[in-house]
C-alpha cells in the first residue's frame, strides 16, 4: 500500500488497524449498555432476539416471574411450571461498512473510508475482547465482502484485512460506484443472522422509502446501531470563495461567495442529517457520529450530543 496515501490518509494499512485493538479498553457490550441496550454474552439482552435459550421446566415456587410460566406444562400437569433458560454464550456481531463513492471525500485528516475503516477496526476488537464473535459486509463498487461470524484474534484480523483492502483509492471505481447503502442492507437481509447486533457504519447519503423497509427488516429479529462517518465540511461551508473537488478523474469548481449560494449548500446536508435522524426515530436505533478528528473516546462519550444529533451515552 503507498506509504503516501496513508500518511494523507487516503487509506489505511493493515498494521494501523491493528494497533487499534490496543484502544479498544471496553467491551462492545459495556459500549452499548447506556443505550439502553446490553448485548447477548455476559449480560441478559434488553433487546429483541435470542438473548436465552430454553433449558427445562419446573414447579414453580414463590418469587420466580409469572411472564415465564409454562402454560403447556402446567395445563398438562395441573400444576404450574416455569420456564428456566440458559444465558446464550455469544452473540454474533456484524458490522455493516458502506464504502460507496462519497465515503472517499475527505478534507481534514482524511478519507471518510478511513474513518470508517477504523470505527469498524475498533468495534471488531471491542468485540472479540469480550469472548463474542464478530463478522460484517464491507460494501464498494457493487460488490460485497462478506465475513462469517469468527471469535478471537482470528476474527479481529479477518475483519482488518478486508477493511485494509476497501480503502485503497481507485479512483476508475469511485466514479462508478454510487451509494452502496441500499445495496448493503439488501445484502445484510439476506446474510446476518437472527438476533445478532448490527453496526451500520455509512454516510447515510442515501436515505430513503426503500431504506426504511430494509431497516424494518432488519429490525425484527436484530438490534441495529447507526454509525454516521462525517467530513467538518459536511457541517458548515467554508469561507466564502471558490473551491475545487475532484474525484481523481474530473475536477469542478464550487461558488461559495454569496450568502444564498452558502444557505444552499448548507441545506443539503441538513435534509440528509433531517432524513437520518428521522430514521433512526422512527425505528429507535441509537445513534452516533464520527468524523476524521474525533477519538474513539470523543465517539462513545457520556450523554454527549453533536449538531443536534443525540449520541448514544457510552462510557469512556
Amino acid at each position: 500500500m503507498n506509504q503516501d496515501h496513508i500518511d494523507a490518509g487516503i487509506s489505511i494499512d493493515i498494521p494501523g488497524l491493528v494497533a487499534i485493538g490496543a484502544q479498544s479498553k471496553f467491551s462492545h457490550t459495556q459500549l452499548l449498555r447506556n443505550a439502553k441496550a446490553v448485548l447477548a454474552g455476559a449480560h441478559l439482552s434488553s433487546f429483541r432476539g435470542r438473548g436465552m435459550d430454553f433449558a427445562e421446566s419446573r414447579e414453580y415456587l414463590p418469587g420466580d416471574d409469572r411472564r415465564h410460566i409454562d402454560w403447556r406444562v402446567t395445563a398438562r400437569t395441573g400444576k404450574p411450571h416455569t420456564k428456566l433458560y440458559i444465558e446464550e454464550k455469544e452473540r454474533p456481531v456484524f458490522l455493516l461498512v458502506e464504502m460507496g463513492s462519497s465515503m472517499f471525500f475527505g478534507t481534514q485528516g482524511g478519507f471518510k473510508s478511513v474513518t470508517a475503516a477504523r470505527l469498524a477496526a475498533y468495534l471488531a476488537w471491542s468485540t472479540v475482547g469480550a469472548g463474542d464473535r464478530v463478522g460484517g459486509i464491507i460494501g464498494r463498487t457493487g460488490e460485497f465482502t462478506d465475513l462469517r461470524p469468527a471469535s478471537g484474534r482470528r476474527g479481529a484480523l479477518r475483519m482488518v484485512n478486508a477493511l485494509s483492502a476497501s480503502t485503497v483509492f481507485n479512483p476508475d471505481s469511485v466514479e462508478s460506484s454510487g451509494s452502496m447503502l441500499t445495496p448493503l442492507l439488501e445484502q445484510a437481509g439476506r446474510l446476518v443472522h437472527p438476533g445478532s447486533q448490527v453496526f451500520i457504519i455509512s454516510d447515510f447519503y442515501d436515505v430513503n422509502e426503500v431504506t426504511h423497509q430494509l431497516t424494518s427488516r432488519l429490525t425484527r429479529h436484530n438490534d441495529l446501531m447507526f454509525c454516521q462517518i462525517i467530513d467538518q465540511l459536511e457541517l458548515v461551508p467554508p469561507e466564502p470563495g471558490r473551491y475545487r473537488f475532484t474525484n481523481g478523474i474530473e475536477s469542478c469548481t464550487v461558488g461559495l461567495q454569496s450568502q444564498r449560494r452558502r444557505q444552499e449548500y448548507q441545506n443539503v446536508f441538513a435534509e440528509k442529517e433531517s432524513k437520518l435522524r428521522d430514521l433512526s426515530k422512527r425505528f429507535a436505533i441509537p445513534l452516533v457520529s464520527m468524523s476524521a478528528g474525533d477519538t474513539f473516546s470523543d465517539v462513545f462519550s457520556v450523554n454527549s450530543t453533536t449538531r443536534g444529533v443525540q449520541r448514544a451515552g457510552f462510557p469512556v
